[in-house]
């Protein structure tokens, strides 16, 4: 990580958003629009992996939630989803 992000009290510390699911939805939108993602011609592991990160799979067992992403760095990132069952 970079001198500048250790400066900022925030950058090394985990923190929710705190966004609604139609917020991250519309976010999600904007950005398949931007890459030309198509979900009948586009692979999302392909799109992922492009901008440095990763998919995992993970039960949720234990909540509700049905995913959630970590960001370590710029291009540096998991998505954690419930597998299809």
């Amino acid at each position: 990580m970079s001198n500048v992000a250790n400066k900022i009290p925030c950058a090394n510390a985990a923190w929710a958003v705190n966004l609604s699911k139609s917020q991250i939805q519309g976010i999600a939108e904007e950005i398949a629009k931007t890459l030309k993602y198509s979900p009948n011609e586009s692979s999302i592991r392909e799109i992922v992996e492009a901008l440095g990160g990763t998919i995992k799979y993970n039960d949720f067992t234990e909540s509700d939630q049905s995913g959630s992403m970590i960001v370590s760095d710029a291009r540096d990132f998991t998505i954690f989803i419930k597998p299809n069952k």
